[in-house]
């Protein structure tokens, strides 16, 4: 089987990009509604490049959201009929208010893997009954990695997981040693495999990105796993760059992956950013398997693509990164979704000095396919923050679908608001339709 070749230039890597400004055209501006979600946890809907919401067949929505919960059962699945009014279906045993999840839609079956209380990683096959509404875990949880009891001082975070083309799963999570009384210590990406239908996970022994030191409060290592077009693939946030690396088709399941090399240099100032650096990047795939990424960079949002087909100089990342903007817009939180065909969109949050904060949507209807292709198509607004009361929207969390109905594309936009001497944190939620006709300015 052939690899992929991995295909970037010096130039690209010592900074440009191309600049994207928005269009200048009517404002198409679409208000947020007030949903009844709420939480005492600061992820509640999104952390790192983790995907929380899904659009099943029947065309409810589907929110797995941390809840702030010290009981045990801080994730919860909630579903909706239209994104405003979410009801509980189920909640995942052995989770906290720092637990964060990652799933997966294949029809009706929602595989999600997540951090645990005791910092290990359980996966839970989840199946949908759409007669009913209703969730029910497929068989019993697995444990992928045991938690501190049996690992001590080794914590796992932030998971993510991927099914290949034969119907193994994979999983990479962060891990890091904690030693009392110490404010850094080793970390590194760990990855786990499960044979299609088997019923317990291996290590695969393989350690990526590993570090002799990281500070514990601000550990920004993270990766996502997608498929490649003949296997798969794992998208990397180390600090202010963006790494990839990639499994050869005919490796074995522990066998080695070809080495990671940089996609992105980012900028090397964690004033630079409002997330920081580029650890709250988005992925998704598309039918013809192209890989779309977005990611935050010294404020200012930018998209890339894996291209998929040998006609376009595929399996291989596009040389270029595009820019959403030629000025810095304080965003730390992009989403892309594809919405069938050959649509995709971008969300990104957008804060202009002197101005509101918003989402801005663009859309191409060529799969990404260049500069020209993106349109800025809607602005998602809110109420200005009233003076005094210390509700917060700037450098707002916001979670989209990775796969979307072009008819509606549902968004929530987290926000802040004091509480009891603490923050609680509540949504608005969205909905746009595919377009390429520009709706929105620079402003």
């Amino acid at each position: 089987m052939r690899s992929i070749p991995f295909m970037l230039s010096a130039a690209v890597l010592a900074a440009g990009a191309l600049f994207l400004p928005a269009a200048q055209a009517t404002v198409v501006a679409v208000p947020g509604d007030q949903t009844n979600l709420s939480s005492k946890a600061d992820k509640m809907i999104s952390f790192r490049h983790q995907k929380h919401s899904w659009v099943t067949a029947d065309q409810q929505f589907q929110l797995l959201y941390n809840t702030g919960s010290t009981a045990g059962d801080a994730l919860q699945l909630s579903t909706s009929p239209d994104g405003v009014t979410w009801t509980k279906k189920l909640t995942l045993a052995n989770s906290d208010e720092n637990s964060s999840a990652d799933g997966s839609l294949n029809g009706g079956l929602l595989s999600v893997v997540y951090s645990t209380a005791n910092k290990g990683i359980n996966f839970a096959p989840l199946k949908y009954d759409p007669s009913t509404q209703s969730w029910k875990i497929k068989g019993p949880g697995q444990v992928v990695r045991d938690g501190k009891d049996k690992l001590k001082g080794k914590p796992a975070y932030v998971p993510s997981l991927v099914e290949d083309q034969s119907g193994n799963f994979w999983v990479v999570f962060l891990e890091q040693t904690v030693k009392s009384g110490q404010s850094s210590g080793p970390a590194v990406l760990r990855l786990y495999y499960r044979a299609k239908d088997a019923s317990t996970w291996s290590d695969t022994g393989l350690a990526f990105h590993q570090a002799a030191d990281r500070p514990y409060d601000a550990p920004k290592l993270s990766a996502r796993l997608v498929r490649t077009p003949d296997s798969i693939g794992m998208v990397i946030a180390d600090g202010a760059d963006i790494w990839w690396a990639q499994r050869p088709a005919d490796a074995a399941w522990n066998g080695n992956w070809q080495a990671s090399q940089m996609l992105i240099q980012g900028t090397p100032d964690s004033e630079a950013d409002v997330d920081p650096y580029a650890s709250h990047f988005s992925t998704t795939t598309d039918d013809q398997g192209n890989i779309h990424l977005v990611y935050a960079d010294a404020k200012t949002p930018y998209y890339r693509r894996f291209n998929a087909l040998v006609s376009e100089g595929g399996p291989a990342w596009s040389q270029n990164s595009i820019a959403f903007s030629d000025t810095p817009l304080d965003t730390g939180y992009p989403e892309v979704s594809y919405l069938g065909g050959s649509s995709i969109a971008v969300v990104f949050n957008a804060h202009v000095e002197g101005k509101v904060s918003n989402l801005r949507v663009y859309q191409s209807a060529s799969r990404g396919s260049s500069l020209q292709s993106f349109k800025c198509t809607h602005l998602l607004t809110h109420e200005p923050a009233p003076d005094g009361n210390q509700v917060q929207y700037q450098h707002m969390r916001n979670e989209m679908p990775a796969v979307a109905p072009a008819a509606g594309v549902p968004v929530l936009l987290q926000y802040q608001v004091p509480k009891n001497g603490a923050w609680n944190y509540k949504a608005l939620n969205y909905s746009f339709p595919a377009s390429t006709t520009p709706g929105c300015t620079a402003q």
